[in-house]
């Protein structure tokens, strides 16, 4: 500590210069201004990837006194237009002001806060010049032949957008490379000494470090400080790739060098971070002090409150007089408060989060700066810190949806001495993604303050406690999860990553070692098999004794996790269905009428079924495909030109003419695909989506045709399904539709019928198969008439209650929307898809002969809604609280989710024959209507689950025609016998 106490007066004097010895006691003084001055800005002047929802903030060094502020702050976008928003002084802070827009602010934009005329209580606030920030995403409206200036540039271009720190900056011995680029990054083309390289002079090898890439982050931490004076070459090899498909264009990053500087002698000042509710506003962003707000539609506006010290290392100020480098070390954490787990912020889910822990996972470096708004040589000091943090929650159904590596928290303040101490006020915005579906918001705020007796400040408390298994998956819901998926482990805490790959195996049937791929993000583990799981199979992971925290606290001891994957029959199997496709409907389509903009109905059904409007997907979004079946990934061929590929995005014309294949990737596993485009989609332009297929294929990725892993092509029309075409293929699905505007609020929520009680989905519950009730119907007979006496389902004597069922299987995208007060219920948006069910046997007594008729393969359609003017609308469903309800905790009151479901039935195999004569039904297009409803609850990874049950009795009266007059069979579900479960995808898939 011996260098400390001069250096923190020699730190004071630096921060305090010009200040009258009156005032500085409490705050920068500035009462020998002659004009007051812009002291702070939010966005900061420079700044990119700020969020569309962000609010601007202006803090002044007087007391605004100014009554027409609405005209002397504006906010322009790109091309000079004004942002209609609304101005006002914070509450707390009558220094600073707050402008709020109305609508969110455009993605990948350009805005310009301009402030000219505001008045002070010492008169008019000198204008230093315009601050100009760029919002995160691609613009829509950016111009393919633009410049790579960064003026107006190409959508295009990948490359580097900004580097922390940045050339005004001194590289340090303990720097982090942060590099944000103009685009999500695709991390598979980035790996160490592949792709990204740091090495030291005379060598080959990069140095040991630890490379993160998430998002638009590629992020280096050294293991070891920098030598001082060495040079270090940083090299991003042209094989780098955006996750759109774009390879990066920066000639300044294929060799780009760097000589760090000493920090020695450096110094320790122990800092406090105290926080609590309605105390202690920040002028900076009208919010509390040392407070991490999460702003988003999943869990409402909720906020942990940070309490904690920072130990926080100095270089020696002395040598850096322009911008003084300081650095926390990795493994520091920050402790906040317990936040309400609620659907909506309104909705509760039954437990909270218990402690958030934000542990740095790099070190966080920053830098003491002159103030960039004012020449005035009294302004304060501003402040970056750029840190990267793992958050994880104690409570493990929380963990598991929030646990996640946040990257590049990007935080800038002021920095001035209070009562003789040096405080450090900053923002930053924060953006976790909540259950692996939606980036939320937060402007968090970290207020630092130094202990006035450094002698006596609390000493550094070493962590001594071991990590612990605090869930994993599959565990015992194997039926829950996709085989495409990758094993998760959930600590209790981030680990160490250098040894996980060597650390953790996976062993299949005992003998069989599994090629994997070991990553992490946040206190969770992802094992990734290069293969999706095989059925029939026993798996065990071994956890080897030396995975470690962050602080090389190792484990109690190794473990074993052991898993038996389901029951695949493979008697009789079928060609693979698309489970989902948004935008869309997974059908065959058929009746387009393009310059009409209907997108026709599906093929195989009545011409009186309803007709689906041309899809719409927002601007912001991907276009998301899943199958019913694992997929041969060989035959996923994005095509590049018109009519080629497996999978082709075309634009088109309205005689439904391609006019060009739709620059972008396709991001995959087994079970699903994700079609990301270099731009975002046009909104004057028509579009189509297409995979490709036919009813036979050598599936060998000879054609373009989409095969199963099991060698069949993909069928696309469920309507002509039966038993004895089930392995055949069928032609190629084309789905038109256009661009609406971004999505802000409503989060895309896919979800997936499970537990499935046809494994194999050959529509047939093969005796193998267990009786999954989750997803399930029974059928009764409730009377009959005509030339049918007698009917039974099942079998035509004694009990089979077991042969009762048929079994449903499926997938159902949703868009999940904001609460609503005066109905106290949230919104679900249905993107209507068929579900397919399993045959079930009837058994019919007609003419004194009992007739045996298995329906064959049936369709479920979900039938949309419809406007005023015809067209067509997503399903709809509610989430809401019902107090009444038994819950699994043993009190009362459950989250709820209920929807009345319009479907279309459709048995195609259904063929009844009497006296040899093969019959119709009515079973085609037959309208449905079934009441559903059910708790949500939560799986222990923090997945949704939804488990719907029908209210009413569903009456299905079943016609079959003949020459000697029809028969009906008034079948029926009894009410609570129709069992729909909907579970949300893997949080980290």
């Amino acid at each position: 500590m011996k260098h400390l106490i001069p250096l923190l007066l020699f730190l004071s004097a630096l921060i305090l210069s010009g200040c009258s010895e009156v005032e500085s006691d409490q705050e920068v003084d500035f009462s020998s201004w002659e004009k007051s001055y812009l002291v702070y800005s939010y966005p900061f002047n420079g700044q990119n990837n700020v969020s569309v929802k962000t609010n601007v903030t202006l803090m002044f060094s007087h007391v605004l006194d100014d009554v027409y502020l609405e005209s002397h702050i504006q906010l322009f976008d790109r091309n000079n237009q004004l942002v209609d928003g609304d101005v006002s002084i914070q509450s707390d802070s009558d220094k600073s002001i707050i402008f709020t827009p109305k609508e969110d602010l455009k993605e990948g934009e350009s805005y310009t806060i301009r402030y000219q005329g505001i008045t002070s209580e010492i008169g008019e606030v000198k204008s230093e010049g315009d601050i100009r920030f760029n919002t995160i995403g691609v613009s829509k409206d950016a111009d393919v032949d633009g410049g790579r200036d960064g003026e107006n540039p190409d959508p295009l271009w990948f490359h580097v957008l900004q580097e922390f720190p940045s050339s005004n900056l001194p590289f340090m011995d303990f720097s982090v490379i942060h590099l944000t680029m103009s685009h999500t990054v695709d991390a598979s083309t980035v790996k160490l000494d592949q792709g990204f390289s740091f090495t030291e002079a005379g060598q080959t090898q990069s140095v040991p470090g630890k490379l993160m890439v998430k998002d638009r982050y590629i992020i280096f931490d050294p293991k070891d400080d920098l030598t001082p004076g060495k040079t270090y070459t940083l090299k991003l090899a042209p094989t780098v790739k955006s996750r759109s498909g774009l390879l990066i264009d920066d000639a300044a990053y294929l060799e780009k060098t760097y000589v760090p500087k000493s920090s020695l002698p450096r110094t320790t000042m122990v800092q406090k971070i105290q926080g609590a509710a309605d105390t202690n506003i920040s002028p900076l962003s009208a919010l509390p002090r040392n407070s991490v707000p999460v702003n988003s539609t999943l869990m409402g506006d909720v906020i942990s409150f940070a309490n904690s010290n920072y130990y926080t290392e100095l270089a020696f100020i002395p040598n850096f007089p322009d911008a003084a480098p300081f650095v926390i070390r990795k493994g520091a954490v920050i402790k906040g408060s317990s936040m309400p787990v609620a659907i909506g912020g309104q909705v509760s889910a039954g437990y909270t989060t218990e402690e958030i822990y934000l542990t740095l996972i790099t070190d966080a470096t920053g830098y003491l700066i002159n103030n960039t708004n004012s020449q005035d040589r009294n302004a304060p000091k501003q402040v970056q810190l750029v840190m990267d943090v793992a958050m994880t929650a104690q409570h493990p159904k929380a963990n598991g949806g929030l646990s996640q590596d946040v990257l590049h928290v990007n935080l800038f303040g002021i920095a001035r001495t209070e009562n003789d101490v040096l405080v450090v006020d900053t923002v930053g915005e924060i953006n976790p993604t909540l259950l692996g579906v939606e980036k939320a918001q937060g402007m968090v705020s970290f207020f630092l303050e130094a202990y006035a007796d450094q002698n006596n400040a609390p000493a550094r408390i070493e962590d001594e406690t071991p990590p612990e298994l605090q869930s994993w998956l599959p565990g015992d819901i194997i039926d829950r999860v996709d085989p495409a998926d990758a094993v998760f482990l959930i600590f209790t805490e981030p680990l160490s990553p250098e040894n996980l790959q060597d650390e953790i195996t996976l062993v299949r049937n005992g003998n069989i070692n599994v090629p994997i791929t070991v990553t992490h993000d946040g206190s969770s583990v992802i094992v990734k098999p290069h293969s999706p799981l095989k059925y029939n199979s026993d798996y065990t992971v071994y956890v080897g004794g030396a995975v470690m925290d962050m602080a090389k606290n190792p484990i109690v001891a190794p473990m074993t996790l052991s898993f038996t994957t389901l029951n695949y029959d493979t008697g009789a199997l079928a060609a693979p269905l698309v489970g989902s496709i948004y935008p869309g409907y997974n059908c065959q389509l058929t009746a387009m009428d393009l310059p009409n903009l209907k997108a026709g109905r599906c093929a195989g059904g009545k011409s009186d079924d309803d007709v689906f409007s041309v899809f719409s997907i927002p601007e912001n979004r991907n276009i998301q495909i899943t199958f019913n079946q694992l997929m041969d990934t060989d035959t996923y061929k994005l095509g590049k030109a018109c009519d080629e590929g497996s999978i082709r995005v075309e634009k088109i014309n309205s005689a439904g003419e391609c006019l060009e294949a739709v620059s972008g990737s396709i991001q995959y596993d087994a079970s699903r695909i994700q079609f990301e485009p270099s731009i975002p989609w046009q909104s004057a332009t028509l579009y189509r989506v297409v995979l490709n297929s036919a009813q036979s294929s050598l599936c060998d990725a000879s054609d373009d045709v989409l095969c199963s892993d099991i060698g069949l092509p993909l069928r696309t029309n469920p309507l002509t399904l039966t038993f004895d075409n089930r392995n055949q293929g069928s032609g190629p699905m084309s789905i038109p539709f256009v661009a609406s505007a971004p999505e802000q609020t409503k989060v895309f929520n896919p979800l997936s019928k499970l537990p499935a009680g046809d494994v194999n989905r050959n529509f047939t519950h093969d005796d193998s198969e267990s009786v999954v009730l989750e997803n399930s119907s029974r059928l009764v007979v409730n009377d009959v008439d005509g030339l049918v006496s007698e009917a039974r389902i099942g079998c035509k004597s004694g009990s089979c209650p077991d042969d009762e069922y048929i079994f449903v299987s499926g997938y159902l995208p949703t868009d999940v929307g904001v609460h609503i007060p005066a109905e106290d219920h949230i919104p679900v948006e249905l993107y209507s898809q068929a579900l397919m069910t399993t045959s079930v046997t009837m058994y019919a007594k007609a003419l004194g002969i009992w007739l045996e008729n298995p329906t064959g393969p049936q369709v479920m359609r979900m039938r949309p809604r419809f406007d005023d003017q015809g067209n067509s609308l997503p399903g709809i469903g509610y989430i809401y609280w019902d107090p009444d309800y038994d819950n699994e905790y043993g009190t009362k009151g459950q989250a709820m989710f209920k929807s009345t479901m319009e479907v279309y039935l459709d048995a195609p195999g259904l063929k009844p024959k009497m006296l040899g004569i093969e019959l119709d039904t009515n079973m085609h297009s037959l309208p449905l209507t079934i009441l559903l409803n059910g708790p949500i609850v939560f799986l222990p990874d923090g997945r949704m689950e939804i488990q719907l049950k029908n209210e009413e009795e569903v009456d299905i009266g079943v016609v079959i025609e003949s020459p000697l007059g029809d028969s009906n069979v008034d079948l029926a579900i009894p009410k609570g016998e129709l069992a729909i479960t909907l579970v949300s995808k893997m949080v980290k898939s």
